[in-house]
């Protein structure tokens, strides 16, 4: 299904100029969510990054706002053979604007940490889903933009895995004993970690699926936002 998608949009400068932008707003996402995890999880200074955070951001947004509105334009006056890939193109931009949101959310749990996120085991553990989550940015770019049916399976798959990952640090947190704003912050970084790598194997679930079961995998649906 994904590759008679993208056979629609080959040669239509306005959807391939989409998913190009879809593109930029991966790579806002991931340029922003570097940047939380370096004050969040090395203690980097937060107010000189704040301004470009926050304005990438908004650019992540006003491009979503932009895609959608040209797809409904679109559809409303060539609906025809290209519908299936708007509806395609319209989920998976929400997708990458929820990415560069639970980012921007990460850079705000350093102000609950005052100061990021220190040393011990949680720590660690979330310095390792953080680089293994920095490496999933750029497979989910090339398996969406390739087609890679291969390379959108395993991304689908390792999702849930960190999913699954993640579930059971939640557990464990609930029952350790930590400061009060230490376990806050660490539950707010596990819980959105979750959520970015749940957006990123969404989008990778386009590649996959059926359009009427895109977001929805090993039979449960990503709805928590």
């Amino acid at each position: 299904m994904f590759r008679e998608l993208l056979d629609a949009w080959r040669g239509k400068d306005m959807l391939s100029q989409m998913v190009d932008e879809l593109g930029q707003m991966l790579d806002d996402g991931e340029t922003m969510f570097r940047a939380a995890c370096g004050v969040l999880l090395e203690g980097k200074a937060g107010e000189e990054l704040r301004d470009d955070l926050y304005a990438r951001d908004r650019r992540v947004n006003e491009t979503e706002w932009r895609i959608r509105k040209q797809l409904v334009e679109h559809l409303s006056v060539n609906p025809g053979p290209h519908a299936p890939a708007c509806l395609v193109l319209m989920s998976v931009v929400k997708d990458a604007d929820r990415v560069a949101d639970y980012a921007k959310n990460l850079f705000e749990v350093g102000g609950v940490a005052q100061g990021g996120l220190g040393q011990g085991p949680y720590a660690t553990l979330f310095r390792g889903l953080a680089d293994d989550l920095l490496e999933t940015f750029a497979k989910t770019r090339r398996a969406f933009a390739e087609e890679n049916l291969d390379l959108g399976q395993e991304l689908v798959e390792h999702e849930l895995e960190i999913e699954k990952q993640l579930d059971a640090l939640i557990q464990q947190l609930a029952g350790d004993s930590l400061p009060c704003r230490q376990a806050v912050a660490y539950t707010l970084t596990a819980r959105h970690l979750k959520r970015v790598s749940a957006h990123l194997g969404n989008i990778a679930s386009a590649v996959v699926m059926p359009i009427d079961k895109i977001d929805y995998y090993d039979e449960k649906l990503h709805r928590e936002d």
